[in-house]
């Protein structure tokens, strides 16, 4: 099974929290998964719902993947983020970090 981790999400023919599901028809279908990692509180993951992938581009994406959407909070996620790291903690860490950083050169600290 290949594994795409985005951070993309959109008005695609999703697999919602079913990993099985969509491995399933990754078989059937032949194609590849693409895994959306999301927060329903990360104001990026719903700009991305609500902006990128709804266009008629968009939808070409569907073609040749199985899309596959997964909470990264919700605790009965956790295996699947043991076995697939998705890495946004440590990039959230450090855009946090660089943002700290660069208020304190605001503030003259």
């Amino acid at each position: 099974m290949s594994v795409l981790l985005t951070g993309l999400v959109a008005f695609l023919p999703w697999v919602s929290e079913d990993r099985a599901e969509a491995q399933e028809r990754t078989e059937g279908e032949k194609k590849q998964i693409a895994v959306d990692v999301w927060l329903v509180w990360c104001q990026r993951c719903l700009s991305m719902l609500n902006l990128v992938l709804d266009e008629p581009e968009g939808a070409k994406l569907s073609e040749d993947r199985v899309w596959l959407e997964v909470d990264f909070d919700r605790p009965e996620n956790a295996g699947f983020f043991e076995k697939f790291p998705s890495g946004w903690r440590e990039a959230e860490a450090a855009v946090m970090s660089a943002r700290d950083e660069i208020a304190k050169l605001d503030r003259g600290s």
